[in-house]
């Protein structure tokens, strides 16, 4: 009998697994929302699905008779809708030892893909601490990158090993500040619930991942201005998608 999680990759961007809480019991129960257009692609796969427990319903329409039942609520979450509500959707904090790494890490996980909590938590929200020799590192990229450019004759590997190097420390610097101010300023409050809401954004981006479309974007609605997530993924050897890299960019 195939698992649930099992069940869930099979369907990947198909059948969306959500869970419907049993009010004053605690008890979440794992649901597949069908959509109207979409099908189950086998007998054996229903078969599956009900031997496992799973509820399957299909996904309310906001467009009326006729309409399109995928609402922009799908791809745009609003900050606010987490003000002084729970996670709207199960999702847990376990450790893992991410792809190609041998360093556990904490993630947001909905049972399906992964997320490093720390990108959530630190890098999206301008905590990457700023390099004590920021201004010298600065100089000396200017300095390397001129050379590189006027006498490359000059450039040696050591240089641009350095250059490589500094480049990185700088870059995750200044990214990890702008990402932060690009939220506050769209009114998106480092809170729990608001970090929750981001990495649920991102965990639902994985829907779309595959083998060549491992990089998918999602909007987020602040109090003040939307922002961009831009997700990139790499596909684990036991098919888990685990997000490798987060960009916030500004809504032009």
């Amino acid at each position: 009998m195939k698992s649930i999680s099992n069940i869930g990759k099979n369907l990947l961007g198909k059948i969306p697994i959500r869970y419907l809480s049993l009010s004053g019991t605690g008890i979440k129960v794992p649901v597949l929302c069908l959509d109207v257009a979409t099908s189950i692609a086998s007998a054996g796969e229903m078969s599956s699905i009900a031997a496992s427990g799973l509820v399957l319903c299909k996904m309310a329409s906001n467009s009326g008779s006729g309409g399109n039942s995928n609402s922009s609520s799908d791809k745009n979450i609003d900050a606010s809708d987490t003000k002084g509500v729970s996670n709207p959707k199960n999702i847990n904090i376990e450790e893992v030892t991410p792809p190609g790494s041998q360093n556990p890490v904490k993630v947001y996980t909905d049972g399906y893909a992964q997320v490093n909590k720390g990108k959530i938590d630190a890098y999206i929200r301008g905590k990457i601490k700023k390099p004590e020799n920021y201004s010298e590192l600065k100089d000396r990229i200017e300095e390397l990158t001129k050379l590189k450019d006027t006498r490359p004759s000059e450039f040696t590997k050591e240089m641009k090993n350095e250059l490589k190097d500094i480049n990185k420390k700088v870059h995750n610097y200044e990214r990890s500040k702008g990402m932060g101010d690009l939220l506050n300023k769209a009114g998106i409050a480092d809170t729990v619930e608001n970090n929750e809401m981001i990495a649920n954004t991102v965990l639902d981006a994985a829907k779309e991942v595959k083998a060549g479309n491992t990089k998918i974007v999602r909007y987020i609605k602040g109090t003040n201005k939307d922002v961009i997530v831009e997700s990139w993924w790499i596909i684990d050897s036991d098919g888990t998608p685990y997000c490798s890299t987060i960009i916030l960019k500004e809504v032009k």
